[in-house]
Formats: C-alpha cells, sequence, structure tokens
C-alpha cells in the first residue's frame, strides 16, 4: 500500500506583493557606488517581495549610507558574477533575511529557467538543476563580498532555520521546551501520542515554505495531528506535545531590544498556529517580559548568532515555553497595529557601528 502524509495545515499564496524597488540601489542592475567619505556602505539581502526588507531599504537611502540590495529571485536574470582576483564589492555592514533561491526561482517563474507557461509542465529534475544552479551562485557571491560586521548572516540564517538546532539552544538557555519527536514511522508517532493527551502537533523541520511546482506557494502551518491520518512517511516529520497554555508571545529581538506582544489563548479552542489567527491584530497587545526571559532570550540568540528574529513563546501553567525562531521574522504587522518602532531600532542597529 502506498503511504499516505497526514495531511497538514496549509495557506496558499496566489501573488506575492509588488514592491517598485529603486534600481539604483539593487546589485547587477546598477554599478557599485562610490564611497562618500564617512558614509557606510550596508548590503541588505532577501527577496523581491519581502515588504520588511523593501521598508528598510527604503528608509536607509534617507539616511547618508549607501545601499546596496541583492535580491535573490532576481539572481537567475542578472549579470552579477565577473572574474575579478579580489572581492566584488565591500561593505560596513550586512544584514540577511534570507539565504535560499530555490523556492524563489519557481515563484517568480523566471523567463530564463522555465521551458513552459507552468513550472507544474517543467520535469522536476529541470526545476531541480535550475534552482541548485542559483544557489551555487549565490553563495559564491556571498564569499566574493567582504562585509565587516553582518547583522545575521546568509551563514547564521541558514544554520538557524533548523528548528531542532534551535530547540536544543532553548533547551540550553533555561527554556522549558514540548516534548518532541522526530519520526517517519506510525507506530512510533502513535506511541508518542499516546502519552499526551493535550494532543500533539506537527511542524517542519526548517523552512515551512514549499513550492510544489504549482503557480502558488504554500506555507504550512504548525498542524495538530489526527491519529486516523498518521502512515508511514518516506521522510521524517518533527511532531511535539501540545502544550495548554493561557498566553502566546510573539517577541521580536532587535540587538539589545525587545518588542513583546501577546494574545489570550485560554478561551481559544485550539489553534496550533497563531499565525492562523495572524489576520486580527486587534487581538495583540503589547506587553513586558521579566528579567529572567529577556536574559534567556538573549542568550539564544547569542547561541545562534543572531541579532534580529522573532521568537515564538507559551506562558504555560508550569512556566515559559520555547516553540521557535524566524530569522526573518515579519514585524511590519506588529509595528502597525501596536506602534512600535522596530523597523526604526534594526535601522540604529544597521548603523550603530
Amino acid at each position: 500500500m502506498e503511504p499516505r502524509l497526514a495531511p497538514p495545515e496549509w495557506k496558499l499564496v496566489h501573488c506575492a506583493p509588488y514592491i517598485d524597488w529603486d534600481e539604483a540601489q539593487l546589485i547587477g542592475l546598477s554599478p557599485e557606488a562610490p564611497r562618500a567619505s564617512g558614509s557606510p556602505r550596508i548590503l541588505l539581502v532577501g527577496l523581491s517581495h519581502d515588504l520588511e526588507l523593501a521598508n528598510l531599504a527604503r528608509r536607509l537611502s534617507h539616511t547618508a549610507a549607501v545601499v546596496r540590495v541583492l535580491l535573490l529571485d532576481k539572481l537567475p536574470t542578472l549579470p552579477t558574477w565577473r572574474s575579478s582576483a579580489g572581492p566584488l564589492e565591500e561593505f560596513d555592514i550586512g544584514y540577511s533575511r534570507a539565504y535560499r533561491s530555490d523556492r524563489p526561482v519557481n515563484y517568480h517563474f523566471d523567463q530564463t529557467l522555465r521551458q513552459s507557461e507552468s513550472w507544474g509542465l517543467v520535469d522536476v529534475h529541470i526545476r531541480r538543476y535550475a534552482a541548485e544552479q542559483v544557489d551555487t551562485l549565490f553563495w559564491a557571491l556571498m564569499a566574493r563580498y567582504r562585509v565587516a560586521r553582518w547583522v545575521n548572516s546568509p551563514w547564521s540564517v541558514r544554520a538557524a532555520e533548523n528548528k531542532l538546532s534551535q530547540v536544543d539552544a532553548a533547551a540550553s538557555c533555561g527554556f522549558a521546551v514540548p516534548q518532541t519527536l522526530v519520526s517517519s514511522r506510525r507506530d512510533e508517532v502513535l506511541s508518542f501520542m499516546s502519552g499526551h493527551r493535550n494532543g500533539v502537533v506537527s511542524k517542519s523541520l526548517d523552512s515551512p515554505i514549499t513550492n510544489p511546482g504549482e503557480e502558488v506557494t504554500r506555507f504550512q502551518y504548525t498542524s495538530p495531528v489526527d491519529s486516523a491520518s498518521v502512515q508511514d512517511t518516506r521522510f521524517p516529520r518533527l511532531y511535539q506535545e501540545k502544550v495548554a497554555h493561557q498566553e502566546e508571545f510573539r517577541v521580536t529581538v532587535v540587538g539589545r531590544q525587545i518588542f513583546a506582544a501577546k494574545v489570550d489563548a485560554s478561551g481559544d479552542a485550539g489553534s496550533a498556529d497563531w499565525r492562523i489567527l495572524a489576520d486580527n491584530h486587534a487581538a495583540f497587545e503589547a506587553t513586558l517580559l521579566s528579567d529572567a526571559v529577556r536574559a534567556q532570550i538573549f542568550d539564544l540568540m547569542d547561541r545562534l548568532d543572531l541579532q534580529v528574529g522573532g521568537i515564538d513563546l507559551l506562558h504555560a501553567g508550569d512556566g515559559i515555553y520555547f516553540l521557535e525562531v524566524n530569522p526573518s521574522c515579519a514585524f511590519l504587522w506588529l509595528e502597525r497595529s501596536l506602534e512600535i518602532e522596530i523597523s526604526s531600532a534594526v535601522i540604529r542597529l544597521l548603523l550603530s557601528s
């Protein structure tokens, strides 16, 4: 019998937000800008539909800084490599919000790579080969750009996306963490579920965004697991106990600043992922964290070599539980709904050297 995969909760994203980038800032579309005396040079790395990245680039353009932006999903169509004995460009500060180019390549249907009107009609091996070529180019570029100081380097972001590494680091910092299982075997999962009366949830081992070759991008939420749907799978999945809790926290960390928001979960029937309800911004309110929790958060960020990130925590009866860190977190919605200056804090961090 062919193994079946338990259906996760998905959010379909039919199109990315359009952003009108300043081409003078984009690497590959404009020549290297000359360094003005005393002006810091800043490298921003990310994706063309990243609203947070675009906002930072726009606001930094009104400072004395020289801003250069490398968009991973535009690499296939840009002349970004030349033979050279030295670095391509030199920067004082770098900030990376992405490190993978395979999904954006499929997402944006770059004309130089696609072979038909739909990626779904392109042989999967061609898609994989195209993604690997862009990925190789990206890491070669990162080796050739000389950056004096990184705020979230692409290497740190890549390592920190691993949720198993996150759980280990959080436990070492003193956070409570949900009991965790990684398995592809039905009998192990059912045995794990039998020991947790509040239920079990499933999540991806790293970034929960995928593109199966369709004309939509899919975001996989943390999902409750139904024992009737558990089957053997061809790849490992991450399972955690569902922790009964009163409050959920979204904590945005910028250097040594913390911006915390909470949502009351006591009357919730049991969504496994607060992001399902995140469109209801009125449900969130600003809050303060204890000095002990703040110290644990800074310790965790240091261990993961991150200076900016979004951390999800739960307040349960027996303490504060760590769920995960998002090194490329969205924060504009939080900034606007709670009127807190997260973007300004990131800009100050980038200019602080």
